[in-house]
């Protein structure tokens, strides 16, 4: 016998967020802890807020609102300078 089942798939787009330069803070999407040094994730297509961890001795970088758009890759880079 054979057996068909119907699928759909809703089309994703890509977030990748990483750190300049390459320090363990955490990346946050929308609140959520993604990971430390960068993340790369498949994300339905919309808007996502990219906030990046306060680490000692550096101005953290501030939260990013992006759009992700199906089939494509949206990046963010959180520049971390020295704090005076």
């Amino acid at each position: 016998s054979v057996f068909t089942k119907a699928a759909s798939f809703a089309p994703v787009g890509y977030l990748r967020a990483r750190t300049i330069p390459s320090t363990q803070a955490n990346i946050t999407v929308d609140g959520v802890a993604m990971n430390a040094y960068g993340m790369w994730a498949p994300k339905p297509p919309g808007s996502y807020l990219v906030c990046f961890e306060h680490l000692q001795g550096f101005k953290a970088p501030p939260c990013e609102q992006r759009t992700v758009v199906a089939n494509e890759t949206t990046e963010v880079y959180g520049a971390y300078d020295p704090a005076t």
